[in-house]
């Protein structure tokens, strides 16, 4: 996500646990002008303030505990300007239960990735399991999750000192309805 936002002229910053995931970034054309700090994007290791924090693709949700979650917030609050957003998107818990089967999560002529998650509502946890087939090769991988509600999401929020501006259904800005299974909430700094 960073090299469409740079191109676009914003400036990035990012932060990552992942040395491998740092070198797949400084391969792509453009990747080695990003500044990345290595680290646990919950801690916000990074100097200076910022208008924009955001978590994609779920990301928030690997943070494996309530505390270290609520940790994330009160960090980004502190480098967000007056004014700055945090921005992250979730499935709604209650679509994680309802969900059966796996999901197609991407297909193409070359490739399949089916998605099949484990619920351990007594823990406000889930298992993904990824079955990913590509290059005639087949692979398994687990990632854990711990889930969060938007009305827990918006207390931690409020802990921090952020405030809930808006909820989408949706990247596209779709409202966000009694019917939907995924948000993307984004907190101002007043």
């Amino acid at each position: 996500m960073a090299l469409p936002l740079r191109a676009r002229g914003i400036e990035v910053h990012g932060v990552d646990g992942s040395e491998a995931m740092l070198r797949r970034l400084r391969a792509k054309p453009g990747g080695a002008g990003i500044p990345v700090t290595l680290g646990d994007f919950a801690d916000v290791p990074v100097d200076g303030s910022f208008t924009l924090a955001f978590l994609a693709g779920g990301t928030f949700a690997e943070l494996p505990d309530q505390a270290t979650q609520a940790r994330c917030f009160t960090n980004v609050a502190a480098r967000l300007t007056p004014g700055g957003l945090f921005v992250l998107d979730a499935h709604v818990p209650e679509a994680l239960a309802a969900a059966t089967g796996p999901e197609i999560v991407s297909e193409g002529d070359d490739h399949l990735v089916l998605c099949y998650r484990r619920l351990d509502p007594s823990a406000q946890r889930y298992r993904s399991h990824y079955v990913i087939h590509e290059d005639g090769r087949t692979r398994h991988l687990r990632v854990e999750f711990r889930y969060a509600s938007p009305g827990e999401l918006d207390l931690m929020a409020g802990q921090s000192g952020l405030r809930l501006k808006e909820r989408w259904g949706s990247w596209t800005g779709a409202p966000f309805t009694p019917d939907s299974a995924y948000h993307v909430s984004v907190y101002e700094r007043p």
